[in-house]
């Protein structure tokens, strides 16, 4: 048992965003049912720097904007006042505000999965502080886990991630994966998922025989904020905020990068914005953020890293590289596999393990996720962490994830449901990917059905 304990509280004011700004302000969805209306759109996108919240293959849920009526697109109103519905999500009292030693939740000591599975800490959202206090104790409780630092935020908060894996113990050439979550500010749920699976893991070691199979093959690393400046911010001035907080040169009150478009791989290549002003900022250039800048330097010190996958909400999407390259190519699915990465071994791999997750994953609370390529799925987005993770790191099995949920911060009942769904996705995504490996290494070659 280690000797680290959390002591203490912090000042348990609350800090509810400015609500004020969503006054007169309206959610809508934009019906982009064929290819030329989806183009288009993302020309206004760019254009007129459109707050976009959610996208699937056919739809796009924005903050209206007189350009969408003026543009000619269908639309219709998911809510029609954002302050109202705000207002009432926030006096649900959804953030633990209390102090660590109450926001942490339960010490667990690990005996059974049911301290663990009822913990206080997942009934509520978290502060980045808190966040860290839980990794504290989760290390302090099991002698499995261990923290890391790989760096620090523009703000001077550090970068932390935590690891588990079998009593053998860490880097002892076992394979690595690694799960990163809160690159988005806004998006609140992915960040309990991160502390939750290293959690749970140590506590189902040794007492369940898939568990203590996978840790004693692998190394498990999550990184629960990757964006720490931009989530505090989202939680004390604007609760939509989504990108980092790195002051933007030359562009005056301009704040922020799209740290999900700012890493080098096909950097600037489409689906992204070259408007400091607009949400999906891909910056001046490649890694001119310190948080992108950090996380590709972690996962390219990583000698045996097999998967590496960024969990964002919301919208239930389990895709894969190609991000960068163009929808055109993806609309139909008998395109699917040409928006998808080059080797077809790869392809295959990717498809193939990640509809094994989605199976799992439908298996606890009948929820469904669409597989496929990014811009199959969902759309172009280059300069990506799944795209990056693949092709530069050398990771083989990068994925980006859109989680539960119909809006970036959904009531807190979801949590415990979208950590369940995860942990079996989870769990059946490194199981398939052990058996991959055995068969390619008999000479067996992946096919899909």
């Amino acid at each position: 048992m280690k000797l680290t304990l959390v002591a203490g509280l912090f000042a348990g004011a609350a800090a509810t965003p400015n609500l004020d700004v969503w006054n007169g302000k309206s959610l809508v969805k934009v019906d982009l049912s064929d290819l030329v209306t989806r183009e288009a759109f993302h020309h206004l996108e760019e254009s007129a720097g459109l707050d976009v919240w959610g996208h699937g293959r056919d739809y796009a849920e924005v903050m209206f904007d007189d350009a969408i009526a003026d543009a000619g697109f269908k639309y219709e109103v998911v809510t029609a006042d954002l302050h109202e519905h705000f207002t009432n999500f926030f006096a649900s009292e959804p953030v633990c505000e209390e102090g660590k030693e109450r926001c942490v939740g339960s010490s667990t000591s690990f005996k059974d999965l049911n301290t663990t599975i009822d913990d206080e800490y997942y009934t509520q959202y978290q502060r980045f502080d808190t966040i860290v206090a839980k990794m504290d104790t989760i290390e302090a409780e099991s002698d499995l886990v261990e923290q890391f630092t790989f760096g620090k935020s523009f703000e001077g908060r550090d970068l932390k991630g935590f690891k588990v894996t079998g009593s053998s113990g860490f880097d002892n050439g076992k394979k690595v994966a690694v799960y990163n979550c809160g690159t988005h500010a806004r998006e609140w749920i992915p960040p309990a998922f991160c502390v939750y699976l290293v959690h749970n893991l140590a506590a189902e070691y040794g007492s369940d025989s898939t568990i203590t199979a996978l840790l004693d093959e692998f190394e498990i690393h999550t990184i629960p904020i990757t964006n720490p400046d931009g989530y505090e911010y989202s939680h004390t001035s604007s609760n939509m905020w989504r990108k980092s907080r790195k002051p933007n040169e030359g562009v005056r009150a301009s704040v922020g990068t799209d740290l999900n478009r700012n890493f080098e791989y096909m950097w600037g290549t489409g689906g992204s914005s070259s408007l400091p002003t607009s949400d999906s900022y891909m910056g001046a250039a490649p890694f001119d953020n310190p948080e992108s800048r950090a996380l590709a330097d972690y996962w390219n010190s990583l000698t045996n890293a097999v998967v590496q996958m960024d969990i964002h909400a919301y919208g239930g999407m389990w895709m894969y590289p190609m991000g960068y390259k163009s929808e055109s190519n993806c609309r139909t699915a008998a395109d699917k596999r040409n928006c998808g990465v080059e080797s077809e071994a790869d392809f295959n791999a990717h498809e193939l393990c990640g509809m094994a997750s989605k199976a799992a994953v439908e298996a606890v609370n009948g929820y469904t996720f669409d597989v496929g390529p990014i811009p199959y799925v969902i759309y172009q987005a280059s300069g990506s962490t799944c795209d990056y993770a693949y092709a530069t790191s050398g990771i083989r099995w990068a994925y980006a994830i859109e989680v539960r949920g119909n809006n970036f911060q959904p009531p807190v009942s979801n949590i415990k449901l979208s950590n369940a769904e995860l942990y079996e996705g989870v769990k059946a995504q490194l199981e398939c990917i052990a058996s991959t490996l055995i068969l390619e290494a008999a000479g067996v070659s992946l096919k899909l059905d």
